[in-house]
């Protein structure tokens, strides 16, 4: 990854041309730098450019995000998740092909095949199951119930997997 010198700070940025773009913008992404979108129309001298005009907020940005510890979850035998808003442990089993879970009263325990037990990856799709599956069961009535007590309507639940927010 490229870098460039910001008032005497190295910071490693990427350029992207996005044919969805319609100005050149700039995201931080944690201890990785900073990405650099721009538009078809636009190049990359100009992105660079728009960069070191934002120089400032750009330092600010990166010492900000560098201060925070990178989010990275290890699932682990006893490692603990949050389920509505309460504590409970993991548990990881090896038997059988298939993986599945099985959510216990302070447990969710997870049962993996031998050749996947400590794939981080597959682990890591076996929570989410878990979490998405459990979102369906509460959220629809859940929502049902806000909506009318606070008197709106609506169309139907998603849940989605997000990377950005609007």
């Amino acid at each position: 990854m490229p870098t460039i010198q910001v008032q005497g700070q190295t910071i490693p940025y990427s350029l992207r041309q996005s044919r969805r773009a319609k100005r050149i913008s700039i995201r931080c992404k944690a201890h990785e730098g900073f990405e650099l979108v721009y538009p078809v129309n636009q190049t990359a001298k100009a992105a660079l450019a728009f960069f070191h005009e934002k120089q400032d907020w750009v330092l600010k940005t990166w010492e900000k995000a560098r201060a925070k510890p990178p989010l990275t979850r290890t699932y682990a035998d006893g490692s603990e998740l949050l389920y509505l808003g309460d504590r409970i442990k993991l548990r990881l089993a090896v038997q059988g092909d298939r993986s599945h879970f099985e959510l216990g009263q302070d447990q969710l325990k997870i049962v993996l095949p031998k050749r996947y037990h400590a794939n981080q990856s597959l682990l890591r799709q076996v929570v989410e199951a878990f979490y998405r599956r459990e979102a369906k069961f509460y959220l629809p009535p859940r929502l049902h119930e806000l909506a009318q007590r606070h008197g709106f309507n609506y169309k139907g639940v998603r849940i989605k997997n997000q990377k950005t927010r609007w």
